[in-house]
C-alpha cells in the first residue's frame, strides 16, 4: 500500500467513533476509560498540565471515596490525599468507583472546552494526609 493511501486511511479511522483504537479513551478530553467489556483498570494515572504524571493503584485507594455533588472528588491513600476539582463530576465519580477510569488529565488551558453544564476537570491536587 502506498504511503498516500495509508495517510487517507488514518483520517477515516479517526472519524469512526466505534473503532477499536478508541476503546480506552471514552468521549471526554478529561479522562480515559477501559472498554465496557474489559476487566477493571489496575491503576489510575494522573496527567498534570505540566506534563508530570503520577499513578495510584486502585487497591491503594481507601474508602470512602468522596464526591461533593458537583465540583470536588476526594481520593485517599495511606500516603496521599488526591483532590480532583472541576464541574459536573458525577459521571467521573461513578466511573472511578467502578474502577473503569484509566487516566485523568488536567486541561492544557484554564478555559473550559466542553461548555456550560458539561463535565470539566480544572485541577488535580496531591496533598499529604492530615
Amino acid at each position: 500500500m502506498r504511503l498516500s493511501d495509508q495517510n487517507s486511511n488514518i483520517s477515516k479511522i479517526l472519524n469512526q467513533k466505534t473503532n477499536p483504537s478508541f476503546k480506552t479513551r471514552g468521549e471526554s478530553v478529561y479522562y480515559g476509560l477501559t472498554d465496557k467489556d474489559a476487566s477493571m483498570a489496575v491503576a489510575l494515572k494522573f496527567v498534570m498540565r505540566s506534563g508530570e504524571q503520577k499513578a495510584v493503584h486502585y487497591h491503594d485507594i481507601l474508602s470512602p471515596i468522596e464526591y461533593d455533588g458537583n465540583a470536588l472528588i476526594t481520593l485517599y491513600t495511606s500516603r496521599l490525599t488526591i483532590r480532583i476539582e472541576g464541574q459536573y463530576l458525577g459521571a467521573l465519580f461513578d466511573y472511578i468507583i467502578q474502577h473503569r477510569v484509566k487516566s485523568i488529565e488536567e486541561p492544557q488551558s484554564t478555559f473550559p472546552s466542553e461548555g456550560p453544564g458539561k463535565l470539566a476537570v480544572n485541577s488535580i491536587l496531591f496533598e499529604d494526609p492530615e
